[in-house]
């Protein structure tokens, strides 16, 4: 998927709950991973490219099939519920966690 400079390809919500989604561009926003972040209306949210808002932090997105380490220093990628499409079990990516 291809978004514009000032957009970001990441993980809308469609449903609350449960929490299922899909992936479209939506806003870049500027907050960093690890600091606080909310939804909006929309199911973006403010974090940067490349992360997502989980459980209120703001999180990199990972690929699972990424190899041994690709979030970094003390930190695992992880598939979680949360990127689990409509109508799927299967995870589409993973969420850099501790």
């Amino acid at each position: 998927m291809g978004c514009t400079t000032n957009q970001k390809c990441t993980w809308l919500l469609t449903e609350n709950p449960p929490r299922t989604g899909r992936t479209q561009c939506s806003f870049a926003g500027a907050v960093p991973v690890g600091l606080p972040c909310t939804r909006d209306a929309s199911g973006g949210d403010g974090c940067v490219k490349g992360a997502t808002c989980y459980m209120d932090k703001c999180a990199s997105i990972c690929d699972l099939a990424g190899g041994a380490n690709n979030c970094g220093t003390g930190l695992t990628c992880r598939a979680t519920a949360y990127f689990v499409p409509c109508a799927s079990t299967t995870p589409l990516a993973g969420l850099c966690v501790p």
